[in-house]
């Protein structure tokens, strides 16, 4: 057992110290040659412990009987039944369709999809300030030189954020009883076949009798009636109420 120490005064509390005082008072004071040799450390005496075999070593070389092998349960003999397909994983952008599974449509435009993420943003932690205060603190986000916003769409981001939270009907959407951003996971059935869903909902309020979940969208053209949303919309939020149904 050997240990190395720097410039520091060893701890007596050390490993290589309480190995040594349990071994001092048994162990013989001997010349180590090889320390000797290597000239590696300043002394060449180690403690040395011997402790000699004191039994008779067993020489008895005949073969152990074999042990007759317990006898198996009929389940061993059977194949195994055959393994349930596993679910299929699903992502907020993937939708369910009577048999097949296709991504909603990609907008290679870049623009609206930051002005979507910016208004998102501030509905995600305007809420929790009094409303007098919002206002200044949308105008001070938004002119952070990092996002490269022009003052036009300063301006609009800023009223549309700020009109969705002023409006009354959707007051209960963003009192201190509802939550942001939360984060959801489950699975449920269609067609005999099990998804598994993760997602993200924008906006979720719960009460004994009613839950209401809301996801934003931030499209260039709003329609006017529910008919005329975006099926992938329709089936995202179909997705996140069979979930937490």
């Amino acid at each position: 057992v050997c240990g190395w120490t720097g410039q520091k005064t060893l701890n007596q509390r050390s490993w290589y110290n309480l190995v040594r005082a349990g071994i001092k008072d048994r162990a013989k004071t001997e010349h180590d040659t090889f320390l000797a040799t290597r000239k590696d450390t300043t002394k060449a005496a180690v403690l040395r412990l011997v402790h000699p075999q004191a039994g008779v070593a067993d020489t008895d070389k005949t073969p152990a009987k074999p042990k007759v092998p317990p006898t198996l349960p009929d389940w061993a003999w059977e194949s195994p039944p055959a393994e349930p397909p596993s679910p299929q994983h699903l992502i907020r952008a993937e939708l369910v369709t009577s048999d097949t599974i296709k991504p909603g449509p990609i907008d290679c435009d870049t623009k609206p999809l930051h002005r979507g993420q910016l208004i998102h943003k501030l509905l995600q932690w305007l809420p929790q300030y009094p409303p007098e205060t919002r206002a200044t603190k949308t105008k001070r986000f938004l002119a952070h030189p990092g996002l490269g916003l022009n003052k036009a769409l300063r301006d609009d981001i800023a009223v549309v954020a700020l009109k969705v939270l002023a409006a009354p009907e959707f007051a209960p959407l963003f009192s201190s009883e509802s939550r942001a951003d939360i984060a959801v996971t489950g699975c449920f059935k269609s067609s005999g076949r099990t998804y598994n869903v993760s997602g993200n909902i924008d906006r979720l309020t719960v009460r004994e009798d009613l839950v209401r979940l809301v996801d934003f969208k931030t499209d260039q053209h709003t329609p006017t009636e529910v008919t005329y949303l975006r099926e992938q919309y329709l089936q995202q939020i179909a997705l996140y109420r069979a979930v937490l149904a």
